[in-house]
């Protein structure tokens, strides 16, 4: 398998001669007199396809967010209309409706690879979604500055026979929150072995991970009411049906199941975002 090289983008003010800690802000929720910690975790949402020839770098400059900051982040990758398309040696169409109205909602955008990162409008961004994969990182950082306002418990229970899962989400309120909060779920799947253009040529063994598969939820999410008090939780269950397998896709031990809630008086922006393994 041909492997896609990359560096990780390194900030000054991350490392020096001297390591330093990147320190974020966490929250604590007193359950039972055990006090539970809440990472705030980013959600990068990137509008991607297997004929973008710079869509590679994209998933360079993601792969290198995730060396630093792990399960700080978590990701979906969006292969919607534009340069979505399967190239002349594809075996797979990564392309379907969830996918193409979610890139539409997250438009309009200058050109792929493009992500959006807790759907923030960052300061001198025109758009949403950023087009410069140099600058993710330096985002995503920033976005981890921020308290995590409430957790987010999700569960999957696979039923083999079935091809089913069962899917919980339960959200807790660190914070009181105002207005509108809604719910998003997505099915995505990793290490499909497929083509994809880069730069001029195909690459025919390239690993696609995080592609989205279907949104579980409404494309803008799921209403879970107006507001939400400190303490308070909210459930939601979802099942979703695997389609057969069909080679190297549709296996039920790569997908993943990423969760996300919106508050509509915080612009829209993702408040929380976490991820499980649907099997």
């Amino acid at each position: 398998m041909k492997k896609i090289g990359y560096s990780i983008i390194t900030l000054a003010f991350l490392f020096s001669c001297e390591e330093v800690p990147i320190i974020v802000p966490d929250a604590n929720i007193q359950q039972e007199d055990t006090t539970v910690t809440i990472k705030k975790v980013v959600l990068l949402e990137e509008l991607t396809g297997a004929s973008c020839p710079n869509c590679p770098a994209g998933t360079a400059a993601l792969e290198g967010i995730f060396a630093v900051f792990e399960e700080r982040v978590v990701s979906t990758a969006i292969h919607g209309k534009f340069l979505a398309q399967p190239t002349s040696k594809s075996m797979y169409d990564f392309r379907n409706d969830d996918a193409k109205d979610l890139e539409n909602f997250l438009a309009p955008f200058l050109g792929k690879p493009a992500a959006a990162i807790d759907r923030v409008f960052f300061e001198d961004q025109t758009f949403m979604t950023v087009d410069d994969t140099g600058l993710w990182q330096s985002f995503v950082q920033k976005r981890l500055q921020e308290p995590a306002l409430l957790s987010i418990e999700l569960s999957s229970n696979y039923n083999e026979s079935e091809r089913k899962a069962n899917v919980t989400v339960n959200i807790t309120a660190v914070e009181d929150i105002l207005g509108f909060i809604k719910l998003s779920v997505i099915v995505n799947e990793n290490h499909i072995i497929d083509a994809q253009s880069d730069q001029g040529e195909i690459i025919d063994d390239y690993e696609h991970n995080h592609v989205m598969r279907e949104m579980l939820t409404s494309i803008s999410g799921d209403v879970l009411g107006e507001g939400i008090l400190i303490g308070d939780s909210i459930t939601r269950n979802f099942s979703y049906s695997v389609p057969a397998q069909n080679g190297g896709e549709w296996i039920p031990e790569n997908m993943e199941i990423i969760a996300f809630v919106t508050a509509s008086n915080m612009n829209n922006q993702v408040i929380q975002a976490t991820k499980t393994y649907l099997k």
